[in-house]
């Protein structure tokens, strides 16, 4: 039996010189859009041909229906600073971060913000992985590329998106808390803006 043989009896070096992943290309889920979601994993990560590390946290899309599924990586620098980050603005980025990291841990069990140094990947694993929040997701478009990232973090019940075409639509929300660093969004940052998942909303950068 040969290490390349696949579950169906074919073999992956018949694959040729081009694959696409099952399901096809997927759509941009649009701006504004909320949905629910739930951590799959949580663990420290090192940035592409780097050292610095970050929190990788992988967001599963439970509802609407018509994401459900897709998947969300959220990162967080919260111990070493992201090597794009201009110094002046490496403190309140990494504030940034830790707070994001502290809403997901209230959101769930709060094992986390009882520690007082930086979590193990055990620890990152065991308190978050399968907490569960409702994500405002917002769009980033570099050179030519689209994605989504994280916007806003609120608790489990707070309203999501019925129907994405309603996402445009909605305008009915107070504004949120302006902040000191309103002015200067780095779409590199996976949370600009974030929720403390209780009384109010801050926006960060």
């Amino acid at each position: 039996m040969s290490w390349w043989n696949t579950s169906d009896g074919g073999s992956a070096t018949d694959t040729g010189k081009q694959y696409t992943s099952a399901g096809g290309d997927f759509e941009i889920i649009p701006k504004n859009t909320k949905v629910l979601a739930s951590v799959d994993e949580a663990a420290w990560k090192a940035v592409y041909q780097g050292t610095a590390e970050f929190v990788n946290v992988k967001w599963r899309i439970m509802k609407p229906s018509q994401y459900e599924g897709r998947v969300i990586f959220q990162k967080l620098f919260v111990d070493e600073p992201d090597p794009r980050t201009p110094s002046d603005k490496i403190s309140s980025k990494r504030d940034a971060a830790k707070r994001q990291l502290s809403v997901i841990d209230n959101n769930h069990k709060g094992k986390l913000s009882k520690l007082t140094a930086r979590p193990t990947n055990e620890q990152l694993a065991l308190g978050l992985i399968g907490a569960q929040a409702v994500l405002a997701l917002d769009l980033w478009d570099i050179d030519g590329k689209q994605g989504n990232w994280v916007r806003a973090i609120t608790p489990k019940g707070s309203e999501i998106t019925a129907d994405a075409a309603k996402a445009s639509s909605r305008g009915s929300e107070a504004p949120p808390v302006r902040g000191p660093f309103d002015d200067d969004i780095d779409l590199d940052d996976d949370v600009p803006f974030i929720s403390n998942g209780f009384d109010r909303k801050i926006r960060m950068i």
